[in-house]
This record gives C-alpha cells, sequence and structure tokens, in this order.
C-alpha cells in the first residue's frame, strides 16, 4: 500500500486506533538504574570468568608446547584479566 492510496482510500485506516492510550507507569525512582547495574554486573563477572577459562585453556596450551608465541598470547588474557578485575 502506498501512502498515495492512503490519502484516497481512508477506509483502510478505519480499524487503526486514532490514539495511543498506553502510558508508562511511573516507577520508583532509580528502580531501571538499579535493574540496569545489575545487569551490567552480571555481564561483568561473566567476561571475567570466561577470560579466566581462557587463560586456563592458554596456560594449558602453553605447557605443551612452550613457544613465545603462545606465551604473549598467555601475557595479553592476564593483562586484559587484570586491567579489568583492577581498572
Amino acid at each position: 500500500m502506498k501512502i498515495s492510496d492512503t490519502l484516497t482510500n481512508m477506509a483502510g485506516l478505519a480499524g487503526l486506533p486514532a490514539k495511543d492510550e498506553k502510558k508508562v507507569k511511573p516507577g520508583r525512582r532509580g528502580e531501571f538504574r538499579h535493574q540496569l547495574k545489575m545487569a551490567e554486573d552480571a555481564g561483568y563477572e561473566q567476561h571475567l570468568k570466561d577470560l579466566a577459562e581462557e587463560i586456563i585453556r592458554q596456560g594449558e596450551r602453553l605447557a605443551e608446547k612452550v613457544d613465545i608465541r603462545e606465551l604473549k598470547i598467555y601475557r595479553k588474557l592476564v593483562a586484559e584479566f587484570l586491567d579489568l578485575a583492577l581498572g
């Protein structure tokens, strides 16, 4: 349906509501902020856990194959973990 068709044929628009009556209910101040903070904290903790698991896997790879490239990857992961945890 084109816009020009709606101008000539208003019958198709009769079933649509003229005004949206739904309103956002006012909540306690800070409730949304609290929920957002909880979600961010959960994501942060999960990211730290994932990084820790990746560090363990990379450490196992490094133990199997002592290589400067594997060591650099391990070092980068540890630095990223410490940045997130302490910074």
